[in-house]
């Protein structure tokens, strides 16, 4: 419909017209942001957080556009402050989940370090490489967002595993044949011992280099 310039009333098909786009809008965003949270279901704790991070980005974007649409038009006092105040968390929100800043990543995975400096003790009575992997792969996997990591020896042996299932296993061969760089989401690592791969998150790789580092 022809849209009316300032000052005009609206027609009615007008009206029609923003509600149905308010109504579209609200319902994909709000599909948007429920599988944005269940994507952060079961993932590591820095995976988890930032997947909810841009879950609650894109309910507070659906918030914003309700007010306004609801708002009357010639209202520009409590209505349009909250539209501003609500638009600017939304961004703010979008930028801790799609760019973290260092410290806050860091505090985000402080709870897994502090259990991996706590698994040292078991190291302590560990005579195996086995007992070593065991001891300390499920941390690893945590700081990291990795969903399963399997360290294996140079003659092909298994050392140890944690998250691994029998298809990742069945394909670890294939990976270490066509070389490290085949799947982004495999992290592949070459040291004296053996090698190490590790299965990243679906979404290790919007995090940055440094966590792969």
């Amino acid at each position: 419909p022809e849209i009316p310039a300032e000052g005009e009333d609206p027609p009615t098909s007008f009206l029609y017209y923003t509600y149905a786009i308010i109504v579209m809008w609200t319902v994909l965003s709000t599909i948007v942001a429920w599988r944005l949270w269940r994507a952060g279901r079961g993932q590591p704790p820095l995976a988890r957080r930032r997947m909810r991070m841009l879950s609650v980005a894109s309910a507070l974007v659906s918030v914003a556009i309700l007010i306004s649409g609801a708002a009357p038009g010639d209202d520009i006092g409590v209505a349009q402050v909250a539209i501003q105040v609500i638009a600017l968390l939304s961004v703010l929100t979008f930028y801790l989940g799609f760019s973290t800043p260092a410290g806050l990543r860091a505090a985000w995975r402080r709870p897994s370090e502090e259990a991996l400096r706590r698994a040292v003790s078991e190291l302590m009575a560990a005579d195996t490489e086995e007992q070593v992997a065991q001891a300390w792969f499920p941390h690893v996997t945590d700081i990291v967002a990795a969903r399963a990591v399997v360290a294996t020896r140079n003659d092909g042996t298994i050392i140890g595993s944690h998250g691994a299932d029998g298809e990742m296993l069945t394909e670890l061969t294939s990976t270490l044949d066509q070389g490290p760089d085949t799947d982004r989401n495999t992290v592949h690592l070459t040291f004296p011992f053996g090698s190490m791969t590790v299965w990243a998150s679906p979404y290790t790789p919007f995090f940055g280099d440094d966590e792969v580092e």
